[in-house]
């Protein structure tokens, strides 16, 4: 929770001065240290899964967190891995949800 301002109507504040979703520089970002501690906890029940496809959104934390988790299939010349909008929860008008 960032206290996003809301506006007289309920919405929140769509100000990119006021509102931390709005902001440039979170375009696409990143996992951070706790998205990535959480992605690897995911690797032992991964590891027990046999997928032959990953299908992530092209989100870059989305990306991230399946290559996290399913370490051991990225790059193993077997497994296929597709990154689609269709796999995207929103399309938003943060700017955290925006593709680069």
């Amino acid at each position: 929770n960032f206290g996003v301002a809301v506006d007289a109507t309920g919405n929140p504040d769509q100000d990119p001065r006021r509102n931390p979703y709005m902001f440039p520089e979170v375009l696409d970002p990143p996992l951070t240290e706790l998205g990535r501690k959480q992605a690897q906890a995911l690797q032992p029940r991964a590891r027990q899964l046999k997928p032959t496809l990953v299908v992530v959104s092209p989100l870059l934390r989305a990306t991230q967190t399946a290559v996290l988790a399913f370490q051991h299939l990225y790059g193993d010349g077997t497994t296929k891995w597709v990154a689609t909008d269709l796999m995207r929860e929103t399309f938003g008008v943060h700017v955290c949800d925006q593709r680069r």
